[in-house]
């Protein structure tokens, strides 16, 4: 859309309020009942700087999901159950909404640590 004024024309422009595109994802490391995963933040904000990001950690067999927010890579999603097989997403929010999320991490296997440690005593003589 275009105006006529004495001096030329003007012209009518606006940028769209937008969300973050999605993030890159990286790899995704089991541990005590929990999933690490990084990824790399999208080139393309948006309408704004990036607040947030969620993972999203979903249960291959019962399509259970764990989340939990961080300001950057790595975000590590606890509560998960040992034993069962998870993949994760990453979503990237700005000040407009949250964007799509980003493709699935490798499969990952939480784990049971216990804190037993074991000490080996050499006598000698």
């Amino acid at each position: 859309m275009s105006n006529r004024y004495l001096g030329g024309f003007l012209t009518a422009s606006y940028f769209p309020l937008q969300v973050p595109n999605a993030p890159t994802i990286g790899t995704a490391t089991a541990g005590a009942a929990q999933a690490s995963v990084t990824f790399t933040a999208p080139s393309n904000v948006g309408g704004g700087a990036i607040t947030s990001f969620i993972a999203v950690a979903k249960d291959s067999s019962s399509g259970a999901v764990f989340t939990n927010t961080g300001a950057s890579s790595p975000i590590v999603v606890s509560g998960l159950t040992v034993g069962n097989t998870y993949t994760v997403t990453v979503a990237a929010t700005n000040a407009y909404g949250t964007g799509p999320a980003s493709e699935a991490s490798n499969s990952v296997i939480p784990i049971n640590i216990t804190s037993t440690v074991e000490y080996l005593i050499v006598a000698g003589g």
